[in-house]
């Protein structure tokens, strides 16, 4: 046994009694999950002209549900493959909407990624569906892995974004919050259950929605404004250039 795995031992010795609480809130930060895009919307309908969120939060969603869609069913489970037809037609639903509020300008560019996107699923399904059927379980959880820190990697860019810009406009308060949350649940979820893996992929989880909400704490979700010289500017600086 390494040291790690005394470390885990102990912590999941102190959050055993938690166990149910752990299991039950589980269930109502996948309702959250769920509602969170939402509430963004609202929001973006409120301000659709100077909307600065950009559709990656709606279709990473989307892809993930549709890769979890044909794992669940390469793993012959119906129960998670009802979870994730309903996660996908929620997700499905949201984009759609995001779609219809973004700015007239930006609707080329966003089937440009979604067109992407369903191109990357349509690749990987029939990879899934012609790959050997012994093997490809292990391999399909390989690549969603791959695309999962994929997307991980994109939100990290968003949030050095928001740093370099002191700004948080173009981020999902909601979803950020609602992914936070459960991302501290499945990492007591994988210390309960031993599973190393989900304890580490969800810290990075973690740490991703932390680094977006923190752009939330210190700056403004709104643009700052640039800096302009004023004609009146311009003109008085003309002058003391001639009297000097």
């Amino acid at each position: 046994m390494t040291q790690l795995d005394v470390i885990f031992k102990d912590i999941a010795q102190t959050l055993l009694p938690y166990t149910g609480f752990i299991d039950k809130s589980a269930a109502w930060l996948g309702v959250l999950q769920i509602v969170s895009p939402a509430f963004v919307l609202n929001g973006i309908r409120k301000n659709r002209e100077n909307n600065k969120i950009p559709v990656f939060p709606f279709l990473f969603v989307a892809i993930y549900m549709v890769l979890s869609l044909r794992y669940a069913q390469i793993i012959n489970n119906q129960a998670l493959y009802d979870s994730n037809l309903k996660g996908l037609a929620f997700s499905a639903v949201y984009l759609t909407i995001y779609y219809y509020l973004c700015p007239q300008q930006k609707k080329k560019e966003n089937v440009i990624y979604i067109s992407s996107g369903a191109a990357l699923c349509t690749f990987i399904y029939y990879y899934s569906v012609n790959a050997d059927p012994s093997t490809i379980a292990a391999k399909y959880e390989t690549i969603m892995t791959s695309v999962l820190w994929s997307f991980h990697f994109i939100a990290l860019l968003g949030v050095y974004a928001g740093f370099a810009g002191k700004t948080s406009s173009h981020l999902a308060l909601e979803m950020s919050s609602a992914s936070a949350l459960m991302g501290a649940n499945r990492i007591c979820y994988g210390i309960l259950k031993n599973r190393q893996f989900i304890v580490f992929q969800n810290i990075i989880f973690l740490a991703v929605n932390l680094g977006q909400l923190s752009c939330f704490v210190f700056f403004s979700s709104k643009t700052p404004p640039k800096k302009v010289k004023t004609e009146e500017g311009k003109s008085s600086g003309k002058k003391r250039m001639k009297k000097e």
